[in-house]
């Protein structure tokens, strides 16, 4: 199997109003133009929108209207590529990025583009079955890990630090975390991410074909299991298996938290906790910037907010400027390898869909 770099990058806040065809198109020419690409190079998209359902909505539509105004050089009536896209539903960019990284791994393809769209949401907020599913699973980790609410409160006070330094989100106490809006025990409002908007690619190349210059992150393993919590344990052993790591070989990372008790649980499911409460791991500022392991130093969707199409693949997007040195106000000094974790529904009887990506330069 052939080596996989990361050869460019792009993420966009969705500000502005943009459609979907303009995110899409944003950060393929962002992304194509990090690596030094043109588009004729690809060979494949896979494009993330989260549409609901099996059928083609609205916004891999427009996803696909963007793509095809890339100029590639090519005349087609399949795609701006002369591949047929690969769009998922629900978990679509976790399942976009893992099929992208195979691609290459398996030479089925030497350039490959990933992108994940994600447009304003229309439907309510928070959605109280969502909420409730997602407050039984808070319990469950606060019984399993022997945690408090004040716990969780202060994964979300370090996430919206972090999204702060970066000029998107705004610092918040762990007192007004706990005293906002109660929703379902042992949740507030602010412990559960809200809806959000944006977009991100990732331009995946085989090692051959990576362009000579600046050197490159590359992706060390790439792992998939569907489940519950024992899913996230399995993927990250036999990704740190396949890339011949350790836990404790993590120099940063980004994880699912799309709730607090998300991530905290995550600290557990991929060995980092080694003796001692779990929750000390963030109370005592280890997962934080300037810690040991910081962890979501873009922020996190309790900052920046959920976004099931795009949020996957900004995780690698994020970590990759992190490794290049290039993560500005969040830099994490001295990285060399980054670990992303993130996880979406299925809308199968699997249930969600993981994936854990290990990176290095």
């Amino acid at each position: 199997m052939g080596g996989v770099v990361v050869a460019g990058c792009a993420v966009h806040d969705g500000s502005g109003g943009l459609s979907a065809a303009a995110l899409a198109r944003t950060v393929a020419r962002d992304a194509l133009r990090d690596a030094g690409l043109d588009a004729g190079r690809l060979t494949a998209a896979f494009i993330g929108t989260a549409d609901s359902g099996g059928a083609e909505g609205p916004t891999a539509v427009g996803a696909r209207v963007g793509l095809r105004s890339l100029d590639t050089g090519r005349e087609t009536s399949r795609d701006a590529f002369g591949h047929p896209l690969a769009e998922h539903a629900a978990a679509s960019g976790t399942e976009a990025l893992h099929m992208a990284c195979h691609a290459i791994r398996l030479e089925a393809d030497d350039a490959v583009l990933c992108v994940g769209v994600d447009t304003a949401a229309t439907r309510p907020w928070p959605d109280p079955a969502v909420v409730h599913r997602r407050a039984l699973q808070a319990r469950r980790v606060l019984g399993r890990l022997s945690a408090s609410p004040n716990d969780l409160a202060c994964v979300v006070v370090k996430n919206h630090r972090h999204g702060a330094e970066r000029g998107l989100a705004q610092t918040i106490s762990a007192e007004q975390v706990l005293a906002s809006e109660a929703l379902d025990w042992p949740l507030t409002r602010s412990m559960l991410a809200g809806t959000g908007a944006g977009a991100a690619a990732i331009v995946l190349t085989s090692s051959a074909a990576a362009s000579r210059g600046a050197a490159r992150p590359t992706v060390l393993a790439s792992t998939v299991a569907a489940g519950d919590g024992d899913a996230v344990s399995s993927a990250a052993a036999r990704a740190y298996r396949e890339a011949g790591l350790g836990p404790e070989d993590t120099d940063c990372a980004e994880v699912h938290d799309v709730t607090a008790a998300v991530e905290l649980d995550a600290y557990d499911r991929l060995g980092w906790v080694t003796g001692g409460p779990v929750a000390e791991l963030v109370t005592s500022g280890f997962t934080a910037l300037g810690g040991v392991l910081p962890v979501n130093p873009s922020g996190g969707l309790l900052s920046l907010g959920e976004r099931p199409a795009s949020a996957a693949i900004a995780q690698v997007a994020s970590l990759a400027l992190q490794l290049r040195g290039d993560g500005r106000r969040v830099q994490v000094p001295g990285a060399r390898t980054a670990l992303a974790y993130s996880c979406g529904r299925t809308g199968r009887a699997a249930g969600e869909l993981v994936t854990i990506t290990l990176l290095a330069r």
